[in-house]
Parts: C-alpha cells; structure tokens; sequence
C-alpha cells in the first residue's frame, strides 16, 4: 500500500476552505519524511509528549490528534 490508498486527495475531501494541501505537492495532503513512533501506555505517552513540547519554539506548530 502507498499514502495515497490511505489519503483522500483534495477532490475527494471537497473542501476548498482547508489550507492542508498549502505548500506541498498539488492535491496531497501528507509530506514523506516525517517519523511516527507509537506510544500506547500513557506514562511512556506523556513522558514524551512532555520532552517534545520543551523543544517548541516560537513559531512552531504542535498538533495532538
């Protein structure tokens, strides 16, 4: 599988109001590149959630989903 068997496109999400496909490639709303570690005990969670946010800086953006 590939993103975009994962991924609508911006077609398929029907919204012109959203700014997600701003600044990538035209009609994908995810970017390569980016490491995801899972998680699932929340001790091990917040421990790190709370060792990230140390290193935010001014003008970063922080998204919890």
């Amino acid at each position: 599988m590939t993103e975009a068997d994962w991924f609508l496109t911006r077609d398929e999400r029907g919204n012109p109001s959203t700014s997600i496909d701003r600044g990538g490639d035209p009609g994908l709303a995810w970017r390569t590149g980016n490491a995801v570690t899972p998680l699932l005990h929340g001790c091990s969670y917040f421990s790190r959630l709370a060792e990230e946010l140390r290193t935010v800086g001014s003008g970063d953006a922080v998204w919890i989903l």
